[in-house]
């Protein structure tokens, strides 16, 4: 009952998802009628939609606003546009000057005058930078989800094709969605810093909430216990882990960071071994906690040795 409430919550917060920016469709959180992927065929029609549209071409709203300031709207704004569709070629646009301007409320004002609009514009994002951040994460998670779509949709497809181990699945799906920051590493750190904001938190965890959900659902998560939350917990451990790894890693392709994210992967494979093994031998559940205590200090880099 807790996961289904703790699903259902999180499918009223992302039951309505803004199209992302490369016209990515919308995607939906779901609740205990989820299917295992691989395991029944039957066509989910939320999910199924996310690769119909995912095809078609990036929307015209991303062009540039053809009327100025004067035209209407306290900030430049159209009256007969909708408000948040000019919000959303407002954030395009500031995206484009990130590398100059920083995730900040300057970079959206410039993204603003870019459309033809008031630098004032800038004034519709009350949380300034976070709103552009919380923007990108968005989208890079929606995008995310569409990959993991048509990965299971082909995988399905595939009859003969043997299903990947849930770990290969994570593997693959942690490094696609870290190298979405690729384009804006040299700026992330300040994003990640905005996310730790009292008036950001909320929803950085509601995103990270939906990506790891995303994750171990097409890697064919079906726990109903504690180990619901646990895996997901760990996941997002994982993911924050490497994420900050990954903004210091100077090597080529970032060949270091995918290195430390498979050293931290097979940490937890440990964990999930001895957790096993401490179940079977009857042993108490401080030797586990214990034991999860340090594979967490490994992956957060506390434990100093060798890698």
């Amino acid at each position: 009952m807790a996961v289904y409430l703790f699903r259902s919550c999180l499918a009223r917060q992302f039951g309505n998802l803004r199209v992302g920016v490369l016209g990515i469709s919308r995607h939906h959180l779901h609740t205990d009628d989820r299917k295992t992927p691989g395991v029944d065929k039957t066509e989910d029609p939320h999910r199924t939609q996310g690769t119909e549209d995912s095809s078609k071409s990036p929307e015209s709203g991303h062009k540039a606003a053809d009327q100025s300031y004067e035209d209407g709207g306290e900030y430049g704004v159209p009256d007969e546009e909708d408000e948040n569709d000019v919000k959303n070629k407002i954030l395009v646009a500031a995206l484009g000057h990130v590398h100059t301007h920083g995730w900040t409320s300057s970079t959206i004002a410039a993204g603003a005058q870019s459309l033809g609009l008031s630098a004032m514009a800038e004034g519709m994002f009350p949380r300034g930078g976070g709103d552009l951040a919380l923007f990108y994460i968005e989208d890079c998670n929606l995008r995310l989800a569409d990959y993991l779509v048509e990965q299971t949709q082909a995988l399905q497809e595939s009859q003969d094709a043997p299903r990947p181990r849930s770990s290969v699945v994570i593997r693959d799906a942690l490094e696609t969605r870290l190298r979405m920051v690729i384009p804006y590493i040299s700026t992330w750190p300040q994003a990640m810093q905005l996310m730790m904001r009292p008036e950001n938190a909320p929803d950085a965890l509601k995103n990270v909430a939906y990506m790891v959900d995303e994750i171990w659902y097409h890697a064919g998560d079906t726990s109903t216990d504690y180990n619901w939350y646990t895996k997901r917990a760990m996941l997002a451990a994982l993911y924050g882990a490497t994420e900050v790894y990954m903004v210091r890693d100077q090597s080529e392709d970032f060949t270091n960071t995918w290195a430390f994210l498979d050293n931290r992967i097979a940490d937890i494979k440990e964990m999930a071994k001895m957790r096993d093994n401490f179940q079977k031998a009857g042993m108490d559940s401080t030797q586990l906690i214990s034991a999860a205590m340090t594979t967490i200090r490994n992956m957060a880099g506390f434990n100093k040795r060798s890698r």
